[in-house]
């Protein structure tokens, strides 16, 4: 039996603005983020990855490229939103099988919600404060 969920990167301007409805639910209070949304895909500063069932959005993740002295590029996955478990592990197969396309080895995901980290672990993701000691910070200034 088919899969009735089926994940991709957003392409189209209008799955920009599906996108923002599901995670609002109103399209008139993300007008602005619709647009710079937009613009940062054309510009391949993010990527987002929506699921469907049928023609019903049930997930959406967002991630964006990294560069390290490392390893050239690799991508970075902020924001997942999503109705049950299995879409997540398909969102999160969605976005891998593109960077693989693209040559991509590494996949960083950044998450506070527990659920998601769980679900990320068994799709292979590794739990760096753990293994590594890695710690983040962050420096909030004014932008005047």
């Amino acid at each position: 039996m088919k899969d009735p969920i089926v994940c991709s990167k957003v392409i189209a301007r209008e799955d920009v603005v599906a996108m923002c409805s599901y995670y609002t639910s109103t399209v008139k209070s993300a007008t602005v983020a619709i647009d710079d949304i937009w613009n940062m895909i054309k510009m391949e500063a993010i990527r987002v990855f929506i699921a469907r069932d049928d023609d019903k959005i049930v997930g959406i993740l967002l991630s964006y490229p990294h560069y390290s002295t490392w390893v050239a590029e690799s991508v970075v996955i902020r924001t997942i939103l999503a109705d049950n478990n299995h879409i997540k592990v398909c969102l999160f197969e969605a976005v891998i099988a593109e960077g693989k396309e693209r040559g991509i080895s590494r996949f960083d995901l950044f998450s506070k919600d527990e659920n998601t980290i769980e679900v990320a672990q068994t799709t292979g993701f590794t739990n760096l404060t753990v293994t590594e000691d890695w710690h983040s910070y962050r420096l909030s200034i004014s932008a005047s």
